[in-house]
């Protein structure tokens, strides 16, 4: 199933929709064919939360509580950051820290394909295990990166709401407003339903098949 044949579905401007195209869309997004027809959609799904934060302190202030609220609900809980902030992520949780599994962000993150093969083998290992919820934690850019990789990494963030969207997860993704360029911390905005730490609703998020179908110069 094309990205194109996918818009059209999701917008309603295609209606004859074949079973074969249901199935194949389906197992492409790893979801249920009812979960396309909104027949399943009462449970819990997919949680894509945005965090600018522009300190230490920041971080600490938003992700600890959020660490915290997960493991007090059975949840798993999967940190990627930079080693340093774990440290103090470890230091701020005492012995709770031990509950959570942590990771370097640059031993965990490559490129867009990498780290959604990552996130995804993170997330299904505990849902396997018996935990009923996960909870993660990921600061997948960083300054060091180029600004050829930025729209690739947009990219990734709109499709995080498609191909996540039937898993029991709070995917938490994690930028340093401080120092990645506006253009980018724009797009944060636009990939996520939620932003932690602000009020109301996310006015700037836009639907992700819009987003998958510009082309990368339009993504940033």
């Amino acid at each position: 199933v094309s990205w194109a044949g996918i818009a059209q579905i999701e917008s309603g401007r295609r209606v004859d929709v074949r079973l074969n195209t249901l199935d194949a869309l389906a197992s492409a997004l790893e979801v249920s064919v009812d979960f396309l027809l909104g027949h399943d959609r009462a449970g819990r799904t997919l949680e894509h939360v945005g965090l600018l934060y522009r300190t230490r302190e920041e971080f600490l202030r938003a992700t600890v509580p959020y660490i915290r609220e997960g493991l007090d609900g059975a949840a798993a809980v999967v940190a990627v950051t930079a080693k340093e902030k774990i440290k103090s992520l470890r230091r701020e949780l005492g012995s709770v820290a031990q509950d959570v599994a942590f990771f370097a962000s640059d031993s965990f993150l490559h490129d867009p394909s990498a780290s959604a093969k990552a996130i995804r083998t993170a997330v299904d290992e505990r849902l396997q295990v018996g935990h009923p919820w996960v909870r993660f934690i990921g600061e997948l850019f960083s300054v060091e990166r180029t600004a050829t990789e930025v729209p690739r990494w947009v990219r990734l963030e709109a499709l995080i709401n498609l191909v996540f969207a039937s898993s029991r997860a709070t995917i938490l993704c994690v930028y340093d407003a401080a120092s990645l360029p506006e253009s980018l911390l724009e797009a944060v905005r636009r990939t996520h339903p939620e932003m932690r730490g602000e009020r109301g609703r996310n006015t700037k998020y836009r639907d992700p098949m819009e987003l998958v179908l510009l082309p990368e110069e339009q993504l940033v």
